[in-house]
Formats: structure tokens, C-alpha cells, sequence
């Protein structure tokens, strides 16, 4: 028991190692979007007079792709009124998306620090999280598509489903000794 223990310990405290440095990295990446999006504002007329230049040479064009995202190449194509606006909206939904990563992993991280405190995984907690980080990844699924997001929320539906009779067996348990 005691090195089933030491082995939950130190798993956890390995995972939570790499969850605080997957979210240095979020961090500094929306930092990074932050910074891009405010230069990008501030400097906007004279990106797209720039960009406006060399699709008039015909060394560039642009066109906008179903995903919405700003294209370049070379062919004859679609003119973008402010290719700056564009860039914009494409990086301010890239920090939306790691601030959502950031968000998740706390929560998951949180998981990982009751767990390796309480060496089970079957708490009023840890199920509190699990159910937040669930429709937190439900909901990021369901905006990539909505037969795939129903999939997901289903299966995720189902793990919850079975830690909670976890946490019922582990309170039995608790009472019985």
C-alpha cells in the first residue's frame, strides 16, 4: 500500500510539473497574441497600405479561406478590405483559445493536487473539477463540429458517470471501517 502510495505521489507531482509548464507556455503565447493584436491596431494603415502595395505590384494576393483565416498567394484573387482587421480577429481567437487551454489545465491540475493529497481519486472534489473540466472540453469540441462534440460530451458523460460511483463505493467504504 505504502509504494502504491509513493508511486500516485509521484505521478501526480510529475503531471503537475508538466501542466505548469504547458501553461507557462499558454501564457506567454496569449501575452504574445495580446501584444501582436495591440501592434497589429496601432499599425494597421500601414500594414494594409504595405499589403495593398504588393497585391497592386501582383507579387501577393488574398482571399479569405471558409475557416476565415487570410490567405497569401499568387494568383489573381478576393481583395480584403483591412488585412490588418483580419489578422487581428485570427490572433485574438487563438488567445481565446489558450486562455481556454490555461483554464482547462488549472482545473486538471487541480485534480492532480487533491489526488496526490488524498491518494484517491474518488472525492466530492476531484468530481466537482472533473465535471467542470468535462463541459469545458465538451463545449470546446462542440465549436469544431457538432456530431463530434455530442460524441466527446457523451463519453465524457459516461467517465463522470463512473467516478461518481466511485466516490459512492469510497464513502461506503469510509463508513464501513
Amino acid at each position: 500500500m505504502r509504494e502504491t502510495n509513493l508511486k500516485i505521489q509521484q505521478t501526480s507531482k510529475t503531471v503537475l510539473t508538466v501542466i505548469k509548464i504547458v501553461r507557462i507556455f499558454c501564457f506567454l503565447g496569449i501575452i504574445g497574441c495580446a501584444i501582436g493584436s495591440i501592434a497589429l491596431g496601432i499599425c494597421q494603415k500601414e500594414v494594409d497600405s504595405a499589403l495593398q502595395d504588393l497585391i497592386a505590384s501582383g507579387k501577393v494576393s488574398l482571399y479569405l479561406s471558409q475557416d476565415n483565416i487570410v490567405r497569401f498567394h499568387m494568383n489573381e484573387g478576393i481583395m480584403v478590405q483591412s488585412v490588418a482587421r483580419e489578422l487581428i480577429k485570427n490572433i485574438i481567437q487563438g488567445m481565446l483559445a489558450l486562455i481556454f487551454i490555461a483554464v482547462v489545465l488549472s482545473f486538471i491540475s487541480r485534480i492532480f493536487k487533491v489526488f496526490m493529497e488524498n491518494y484517491s481519486p474518488f472525492t466530492g472534489q476531484i468530481l466537482k473539477d472533473l465535471k467542470i473540466t468535462f463541459i469545458l472540453i465538451t463545449v470546446l469540441t462542440l465549436s469544431s463540429g457538432l456530431m463530434m462534440g455530442l460524441i466527446i460530451g457523451f463519453a465524457l458523460y459516461c467517465v463522470y458517470q463512473i467516478f461518481e460511483y466511485g466516490c459512492e463505493l469510497q464513502q461506503q467504504s469510509d463508513e464501513t471501517l
